[in-house]
C-alpha cells in the first residue's frame, strides 16, 4: 500500500484566465513595497466588492476597475489585459483558486436553508458529519466546530493541490460584553474578532475608561469610524455606553474594539472545566480515526464542487499518492541505543539501559510532582516508593539483578503533591 498523505489534486492542468492588470504607487513613503501591495489590494477588494490579486508588484483582476481613485493612499493606473501564464505566477493562480473554494463553500447550505460553513481566515463548520446535526453542551454555551485549515498550490504540472487539515474548534455564544455585563474578569482573556475578516485575534489588555462614543488616543471615537466604514448596520443595537476594549495582538500593536464584536477563544481546558458532560461527550468527535478523517475530507471537497471559473476545475476526492509531490518510501535498519559505559544495544531493547545506565545524566537534579485520584494518596505513596526503589537503589519488583543503583539525578522528594476530583483533571495532566 503507497504513502498517501491529505492532499487532493486537480483532474485537469489549471488554465490560463485573462487578467486586467494594474500599477499602484503610494502616494507617501511606504516602509516595505510588498507590505503597501497586499494592503492595497485587500483595501480596493473591500471597497468594490470584488475580487483582486497582488503578487507584491502588480495588482491583478478579473474584473476592470471603472474609478482608478478608489482609495487616496495610492494612484492606480490600468497597463493592459493579459493571458497570464500559470507556470510562471504560480502563487498568484493558487490565491485565485483559493478564493472561489471559498466562495463555493459559501453557497452550501445544510436542510436547505443554513450555511454549512463560516469563511473567514480559517474555515469551519458546526454541522458534524457522524450524526448529520450539530453537537453543543445542554446550556447551549459552547459548540463543537470543525476547522478546515488548507492552502493551495499549484504543482510543477500546472495542476491545483489543496493541502487539508482537519481539527477542532469551539465557540461560545457569549461575547465579551456578556462577560463584562456577568461581572466577569475578561483581562488576560485570548479572544477573536467576531466583526473581522481576517481573523483578527489577541489578548485583552484593559477595558475602558473610554466608551465607543469617547476619543481615543491616536484614533477617532468607534463609533464614528463604524459610521465612516459603513458598517453601522453592525452597530445598531449596541448602547453608546458601550466600553472600549484594548487588545494587544501578536504583533505587539493594540487595537481597540467593541466589546460586542469580540468571543473569547474556547480551548478544551476550559469546556472540562465549565462543562465536564459535554467534555466526554464530544471526545469521539475531536479524535478522529483515519476512516473517519477520510470520509469528512471527502465531503469537504465535494462540497467544493467545480470552480467554473477555471472551465468547471474540480479536485479528485482521493488521496494524492506521496511519490507525486517528491517523498519516496523507504525501509530504514533501527538505529543502535548508546546508553552508559558506551554500549550500543538493539533498539528494541531499551530495557537494557536499566543495567548500564544512561548515556549522560541531567545537568540538575530531576524533580517530581505528584498528581493524583482524590482518595488515591496511599496508591500514589506506594508508587512513590516504587520509583525511589527504582531510580536510587536500582529495585524493580524487589530486585536488583537487572539494574544499576543512582540510575538518574533525582531529588524524590516532591516540589508537589496535589490530588483532584475524578473528572476535573484536564488533558495534559493524563
Amino acid at each position: 500500500m503507497s504513502l498517501k498523505l491529505e492532499v487532493f489534486e486537480s483532474t485537469s492542468e489549471v488554465k490560463p484566465l485573462s487578467f486586467y492588470v494594474y500599477k499602484a504607487v503610494p502616494n507617501n513613503q511606504a516602509t516595505s513595497i510588498q507590505q503597501f501591495m497586499r494592503s492595497i489590494t485587500g483595501k480596493i477588494s473591500y471597497r468594490t466588492e470584488k475580487p483582486f490579486f497582488t503578487d507584491d508588484r502588480r495588482i491583478y483582476s478579473l474584473n476592470k476597475i471603472e474609478n482608478l481613485n478608489i482609495d487616496e493612499s495610492a494612484k492606480l493606473s490600468f497597463e493592459k489585459q493579459e493571458s497570464v501564464d500559470v507556470y510562471a505566477n504560480k502563487k498568484l493562480y493558487a490565491d485565485v483558486i483559493d478564493y472561489y473554494v471559498k466562495e463555493n463553500l459559501r453557497s452550501i447550505k445544510v436542510q436547505e436553508k443554513y450555511a454549512k460553513y463560516k469563511i473567514s481566515n480559517t474555515i469551519t463548520s458546526a454541522w458534524i458529519f457522524e450524526i448529520n446535526k450539530t453537537c453543543s453542551s445542554d446550556d447551549k454555551q459552547f459548540r463543537l466546530r470543525r476547522e478546515f485549515n488548507y492552502s493551495v498550490k499549484i504543482s510543477n504540472e500546472n495542476k491545483a493541490q489543496l493541502w487539508l487539515n482537519i481539527c477542532s474548534n469551539f465557540e461560545t455564544k457569549k461575547t465579551i460584553y456578556d462577560l463584562i455585563n456577568d461581572k466577569k474578569n475578561v483581562e488576560g482573556l485570548k479572544v477573536s474578532n467576531e466583526w473581522g475578516k481576517f481573523g483578527e485575534t489577541g489578548v485583552i489588555k484593559s477595558i475602558g475608561p473610554e466608551t465607543v462614543i469617547d476619543d481615543i488616543p491616536n484614533f477617532k471615537p468607534l463609533k464614528l469610524y463604524m459610521q465612516e466604514t459603513q458598517q453601522e448596520y453592525r452597530i445598531k443595537d449596541c448602547s453608546d455606553n458601550s466600553p472600549v476594549v484594548h487588545v494587544k495582538m501578536r504583533s505587539g500593536k493594540e487595537i481597540c474594539y467593541y466589546p460586542q464584536s469580540l468571543k473569547p477563544i474556547v480551548t478544551l481546558e476550559r469546556i472540562a472545566s465549565e462543562s465536564p458532560a459535554f467534555s466526554k461527550q464530544i471526545e469521539k468527535y475531536t479524535k478522529l480515526d483515519m476512516a473517519t478523517r477520510q470520509k469528512i475530507a471527502k465531503e469537504f471537497i465535494v462540497d467544493i464542487g467545480e470552480i467554473k471559473e477555471f472551465n468547471n476545475l474540480v479536485f479528485d476526492v482521493n488521496y494524492i499518492n506521496a511519490e507525486k509531490i517528491g517523498y519516496l518510501e523507504k525501509k530504514f535498519s533501527c538505529p543502535k541505543i548508546i546508553c552508559g559505559n558506551n554500549r550500543r544495544i538493539d533498539y528494541n531493547k531499551q530495557s537494557f539501559v536499566f543495567g548500564n545506565g544512561f548515556y549522560k545524566q541531567p545537568i540538575n537534579p530531576v524533580k517530581f510532582a505528584y498528581f493524583y485520584p482524590k482518595g488515591k494518596e496511599q496508591l500514589m505513596r506506594t508508587f512513590a516508593i516504587s520509583l525511589t526503589d527504582f531510580l536510587q537503589k536500582g529495585k524493580l519488583f524487589g530486585e536488583t539483578k537487572y539494574l544499576i543503583p543512582n540510575l538518574m539525578s533525582s531529588e524524590l522528594k516532591a516540589v508537589c503533591n496535589q490530588e483532584y476530583e475524578i473528572g476535573d483533571i484536564t488533558n495534559y495532566k493524563k
